[in-house]
């Protein structure tokens, strides 16, 4: 199984049919957010990008998040703040 597959299958098991994501990210990591939107969408999911918003913009984003998936300890804070579910993913290398 390729990488590839292994998320996709990750991500139909993690996500119902439907769902709605939005990725949020900075501007240079736009390709690898709309590469991400498109398999979301192969897969069934609505998914949008955003980049470089405005604080106050990614603020709200957190806040009105149904979940939040993240690998930012800033997003990870916020969703403790605002009292939404998050799963932080952390690695290494």
């Amino acid at each position: 199984m390729t990488k590839e597959e292994v998320w996709a299958t990750a991500w139909r098991t993690a996500l119902p049919h439907g769902t709605t994501v939005r990725l949020v990210g900075p501007a240079e990591r736009r390709h690898a957010l709309e590469q991400l939107a498109h398999d979301l969408r192969a897969i069934g999911a609505t998914a949008t990008t955003e980049c470089d918003l405005a604080p106050l913009e990614f603020v709200h984003r957190i806040a009105t998040a149904r979940m939040v998936l993240t690998v930012d300890s800033a997003a990870a804070h916020l969703a403790t703040v605002f009292d939404r579910p998050a799963v932080i993913v952390f690695g290494g290398g």
